[in-house]
């Protein structure tokens, strides 16, 4: 796959890509890989996901 017309051949990569994004509205994106290793598998309960402020668009 590409992007901009460059291949994406890694992560640093996409990470640029995006890094280097400048819509016309102004907005400004910071980009960083994030190489932390995270658990798998975590089990959320019922309670801890009501707690979330997520809203359906």
């Amino acid at each position: 796959m590409n992007w901009r017309e460059r291949p994406l051949m890694s992560h640093e990569v996409v990470v640029q890509q995006i890094g280097a994004t400048m819509p016309k509205t102004g907005l400004k994106v910071k980009a960083k890989l994030d190489t932390r290793e995270y658990s798998l598998k975590i089990k959320v309960s019922n309670e801890e996901l009501a707690a979330l402020n997520i809203e359906p668009p």
